[in-house]
């Protein structure tokens, strides 16, 4: 019996799985966090930030909101944040990732006074 390890390939469509052979996720959420900026998944609109999902990957928009009361300093919608939050624990996840990566190269745009 072959025991399949992961994907035949990786690319925007598969970008973190998990493998069930190491018991983790195969790739770093800063992996996933790249793809997201390199796809234009981050929107802003009204306070609030939305990362769209990679086509092939997923199919879910979540929400990102400012939340102080969080270290991280936002609160996600998404499963794997929510998760953490009921279990205790410090919660991040890559759609706050990206964020963070979203909002440091708009900052460096308007330093180099670069238009959008």
């Amino acid at each position: 019996m072959t025991v399949a390890l992961g994907p035949a390939r990786m690319d925007a469509s598969n970008v973190q799985y998990y493998c069930h052979h190491i018991k983790e996720l195969k790739y770093s959420q800063q992996h996933k966090v790249k793809k997201f900026l390199e796809n234009d998944c981050i929107k802003y609109s009204d306070g609030v930030f939305f990362c769209e999902p990679l086509e092939g990957y997923n199919t879910r928009t979540y929400t990102i909101v400012k939340n102080d009361s969080f270290p991280c300093g936002f609160e996600c919608n998404c499963q794997g944040f929510q998760q953490k939050v009921r279990r205790g624990e410090y919660a991040t996840c890559s759609h706050v990732g990206a964020v963070y990566g979203f909002l440091k190269i708009l900052n460096f745009k308007k330093k180099q006074g670069v238009a959008n």
